[in-house]
């Protein structure tokens, strides 16, 4: 994937990881966006069949969040591990 930048009121990052699958109301998008102080962010996000993004919240059914799980933990670690609630420091006490 090609890095794409993003532009949020808080800063600027890039999507360091996307999943997309397609259903037959819309194209749902799962985000690992880093931002440049290197914090991370998920973002949840929707594009119709034509290409065009909608900046509506993200809506799916058990199913299709089982689906993105699925495709993410084939073809995006980082981003399956942030959805499934893990992270690095895991298993580091506080």
């Amino acid at each position: 994937m090609a890095e794409t930048k993003v532009h949020l009121h808080w800063g600027d990052g890039i999507v360091a990881e996307e999943v997309r699958l397609t259903t037959s109301y819309h194209v749902a998008v799962a985000q690992l966006i880093v931002m440049e102080d290197h914090s991370e962010l998920l973002r949840f996000c929707w594009y119709d069949h034509t290409g065009r993004f909608h900046r509506s919240p993200l809506i799916v059914d058990p199913k299709t969040w089982a689906d993105l799980l699925r495709v993410a933990k084939a073809q995006a670690p980082r981003l399956y591990e942030r959805l499934r609630g893990e992270d690095e420091a895991a298993g580091e006490q506080a």
